[in-house]
């Protein structure tokens, strides 16, 4: 038979609720020791303060880290999801000017419209000396 620790209950005392961390060390419960005990610790990435920022608008945040790693549902992602080869992506295109698909590309920097955005922002932000590159403008 295996070692079974016997508890005696107290009634006398009070329940208190633990969690053993991955090291094997018993602690007070707390939803913080508990989330850094299970996530998994990476580097931070160049453009993290960019996204992540103590004023920063969830909705926008989560927005901006689909930009800033390339995961827009654009019309060039969503059509390598069709397996079948039965939707006709040719007839979509970019609904600011019309002209072609929209891909990431083209949505911030092949599309007229939003270049002539961009234009507007990089000189208001500062930004003249920024390229039409995303890689640069990121990594500010």
């Amino acid at each position: 038979m295996q070692n079974v620790q016997h508890l005696n209950l107290d009634p006398m005392r009070k329940d208190q609720i633990s969690w053993r961390t991955r090291q094997g060390v018993d602690t007070v419960f707390a939803t913080s020791t508990a989330w850094e005990d299970i996530r998994m610790i990476q580097d931070d990435v160049p453009w993290a303060n960019v996204v992540w920022f103590p004023q920063a608008i969830p909705r926008h945040a989560f927005l901006m880290w689909l930009i800033v790693n390339r995961k827009l549902k654009t019309q060039d992602i969503m059509s390598r999801w069709n397996s079948m080869g039965n939707a006709n992506f040719n007839l979509m295109c970019c609904s600011l000017c019309t002209i072609g698909p929209d891909s990431h590309e083209h949505l911030f920097f092949e599309c007229a419209y939003a270049s002539s955005v961009w234009e507007g922002v990089r000189d208001r932000a500062g930004m003249a000396a920024i390229q039409h590159n995303w890689n640069d403008i990121v990594t500010l």
